[in-house]
């Protein structure tokens, strides 16, 4: 592994953190108004009504869960990889409907009264997709409960960031 990219891993746990924040921050208002939810998937007019519908209702759950699991450290690489696929399909949605001129609420951090779809929306999703390559590829990062399960020390020494074996480079 390139010596850079292991120096850039040490910054993972508070990457995977904030990633995680923005989930949960995401998925409290569409928790508190799933029917919204569904209405805002569905006006994004790219999945089949059945699909689009069962997406809306999975989508709050799904937002939930994947914050809890980076925001802990549980299941990182599983979580990042979720997160990846759920910012991957915002970015296909937001694009087909840019591609298309339309610019339907975004409904990303709220259900009702939020801002339209724009380019800054889809940069602000690929940023995010690009930040969950850390949490993925790091081995165990600090303040993570994989960390803990696995014996490892919280950090320091032991530090999966940069081991031992890798130093010598």
């Amino acid at each position: 592994m390139p010596r850079d990219y292991r120096r850039l891993l040490a910054y993972s746990w508070p990457v995977r953190i904030g990633l995680g924040l923005v989930f949960l921050y995401s998925s409290f208002p569409k928790l508190q108004d799933v029917a919204g939810t569904v209405r805002n998937v569905q006006a994004y007019n790219v999945l089949p009504e059945p699909l689009a519908q069962a997406y809306g209702y999975v989508l709050p759950f799904a937002e939930l869960g994947l914050g809890l699991l980076l925001v802990l450290g549980l299941f990182t690489r599983l979580a990042a990889l979720g997160g990846a696929a759920l910012l991957g399909s915002f970015i296909v949605a937001i694009g087909i409907n840019l591609a298309r001129g339309d610019h339907p609420e975004c409904g990303c951090f709220s259900v009702a009264g939020e801002s339209a779809l724009d380019w800054t929306t889809l940069a602000r999703d690929v940023v995010l997709l690009a930040g969950m390559a850390l949490p993925f590829f790091d081995r165990g990062s600090r303040l993570s409960l994989d960390r803990w399960i696995a014996g490892e020390p919280p950090g320091g020494e032991g530090d999966s960031t940069v081991r031992a074996d890798e130093r010598a480079d």
